[in-house]
């Protein structure tokens, strides 16, 4: 039992952390493109 709560533990401890990444991934490009992209030189001229 002890190795079972191990293992699950070890999954959602792994599960938890490429999700923070992910989301925190996803923030900061969303951040970038809001206050950055309207800055983007290739859209400057539309």
């Amino acid at each position: 039992m002890e190795f079972f709560s191990s293992e699950v533990m070890a999954f959602l401890f792994t599960g938890i952390a490429l999700t923070a990444g992910i989301g925190i991934s996803i923030g900061a490009w969303r951040i970038v493109r809001k206050y950055g992209g309207d800055k983007d030189p290739s859209r400057a001229d539309e």
